[in-house]
């Protein structure tokens, strides 16, 4: 008795490598490519999107825990509104896409599909990897413009340091290191009658990883504009 499993039908029919180029077709990852409802109406809408040449869609994540947050009036992350985005813009892009061909049968099906005016609203706020572009929302561009403002002062903090000419005696370098997130200065012993701040890290050879007071509170307020956004 032969007791060995049958092979899978894509196999048995030779289509495996078929199936697996057609699954890259699809915006989301599926495990099962059926078509559901009726399958003539399918195939003919797919045959109209194919002659027309559209753009592919961007890949999208699997939405099911954006569903359930919005069922629940939860709260979304802006990448989660991202995810959301990209499919309302598809669907501008095929209703503008069969404006012209007004004859066709997905022309139909488009053109039932209304947005409210909240997701045309949506829509334009955010650029093409997810980030609300700029002058979409005043105060969040106040708070972008201070984050890359502290961001240069602290480089420049560390870089001034750097070259100072009473830490000199103390420095190993004149270059930044990073430790723990942080950039910092390497320096020799006794250097605390000549700067203030908290040593992160001994290095191999005996020397100070040290994040400089006045970079900790540049760091800090940075962190405090972040926690705003």
């Amino acid at each position: 008795m032969n007791n060995t499993p049958p092979k899978p039908l894509e196999e048995s029919l030779d289509l495996k490598e078929f199936i697996a180029l057609f699954k890259t077709f699809f915006a989301k990852e599926r495990g099962s490519i059926a078509l559901e409802n009726d399958l003539k109406q399918a195939f003919t809408y797919l045959n109209e999107v194919d002659a027309i040449g559209l753009i592919a869609p961007k890949s999208v994540k699997e939405s099911d825990l954006i569903l359930i947050k919005l069922t629940k009036l939860g709260t979304l992350h802006l990448d989660e509104i991202y995810e959301i985005v990209k499919r309302l813009r598809y669907i501008v892009i095929l209703q503008n896409a069969f404006k012209n061909f007004t004859h066709l049968k997905f022309y139909e099906r488009l053109n039932a599909i209304i947005l409210p005016p909240f997701f045309n609203d949506l829509i334009p706020l955010l650029d093409d990897e997810g980030k609300i572009k700029q002058g979409a929302n005043a105060t969040l561009d106040a708070l972008n413009e201070s984050l890359s403002r502290l961001k240069k002062e602290g480089a420049k903090i560390i870089r001034n340091y750097a070259h100072s000419k009473e830490l000199a005696p103390y420095l190993v370098d004149t270059q930044s290191h990073f430790k723990h997130g942080y950039e910092c200065l390497l320096l020799k012993s006794g250097f605390s009658s000549a700067i203030k701040g908290v040593v992160l890290e001994r290095s191999a050879n005996g020397y100070f990883y040290l994040l400089p007071e006045s970079a900790q509170k540049n760091r800090a307020k940075k962190s405090c504009k972040l926690t705003m956004k």
